[in-house]
């Protein structure tokens, strides 16, 4: 099927014919989930996020936790909704499928809606690779850049944050334009295309609206729901360059 989409780990070294060993592959038709049949246009791993884990029992980490974007999926009737599957990946290099998260998920705030596109990015973070991973530390944020707030502001889009471990609606919360961004709302935004992530803070490019919202903003990972930023780079401040263009459409 067209652009259904799929994902392929390769070994991080290269083998006798001079390329990386492939060790797995992963497709929509392969989980468990609603809908999880591929579908034409599902984008499945147009994102991708992993971050490291350290299961119970295990002295040091061992594991990853592997988050894939599929913002193209229709759930039932809503077309392009999007969705995002986690994986737990083994030390034996056995894959789990964990979570299928979608907006329609169980004490998720919001709900899907059609041209969400729920999953464009991904990131995910483990804040504390010292001790045995818990669903605090393991975080994922989900760029959700079609979201809308009545027609007069279209595609402002906004950002959900979940734990990579139970229950998605168990330890998620919303920022969005207005409530914890602060920037006012406003059309064609397209909040959460830009998600760059360290171990303390999630960055969230604001590179499109009015001029005056245009800025990068680190949030804690553990932000409640309309939380604020705790560090902001914008143009003019801090020395950065007043006249910059698309300031914040990407960042790592």
């Amino acid at each position: 099927m067209q652009f259904a989409g799929g994902v392929v780990a390769f070994r991080p070294s290269l083998n006798t014919n001079g390329i990386p060993t492939p060790m797995f592959g992963m497709g929509q038709g392969r989980v468990d989930g609603p809908d999880s049949a591929a579908q034409a246009s599902d984008g499945y791993g147009s994102s991708l996020a992993m971050a490291p884990y350290r299961p119970s029992g295990a002295a040091t980490i061992t594991d990853s936790m592997l988050a894939v974007g599929a913002p193209g999926e229709d759930l039932s009737t809503t077309v392009d909704a999007g969705a995002v599957q986690v994986y737990h990946i083994k030390a034996d290099e056995t894959v789990v499928h964990t979570q299928w998260i979608d907006q329609n998920a169980s004490d998720v705030e919001g709900e899907a809606e059609p041209g969400d596109f729920f999953g464009q990015r991904v990131a995910a973070v483990n804040t504390a690779t010292n001790v045995v991973s818990t669903a605090a530390t393991m975080r994922l944020a989900v760029g959700v850049p079609g979201e809308e707030y009545g027609a007069e502001h279209s595609e402002s889009g906004g950002i959900a944050l979940f734990s990579m471990l139970g229950a998605p609606g168990a330890a998620d919360s919303w920022i969005e334009p207005g409530h914890g961004i602060p920037a006012e709302s406003a059309p064609r935004q397209y909040t959460g295309l830009s998600l760059g992530s360290s171990p303390s803070l999630l960055y969230v490019g604001m590179p499109y609206g009015p001029a005056q919202g245009r800025a990068v903003y680190g949030f804690p990972w553990n932000v409640a729901s309309g939380g604020a930023p705790t560090q902001t780079f914008k143009p003019g401040e801090g020395g950065l360059p007043t006249d910059v263009g698309a300031f914040g459409a990407t960042v790592r």
